[in-house]
């Protein structure tokens, strides 16, 4: 469920520390695509508050087999 979906998220984010976003999202889909249900996975993370002049940010999408 989205709930279940949600919670996986902010458990990953609140129980680990990332220096990179790019790690952060490596590491949600890698928790998500354990589910054999969900064929594709595509997350966004953006840093919103970092700069004025653009935000940097990260998609990751990733099939499952």
């Amino acid at each position: 469920s989205y709930s279940d979906i949600r919670q996986t998220i902010i458990q990953t984010v609140q129980d680990n520390t990332f220096d990179l976003i790019e790690r952060l999202a490596d590491e949600i889909v890698g928790k998500l695509s354990i589910d054999t249900r969900i064929q594709a996975i595509t997350i966004a993370i953006e840093k919103l508050d970092v700069y004025t002049t653009g935000t940097p940010g990260i998609r990751l999408t990733r099939q499952n087999a």
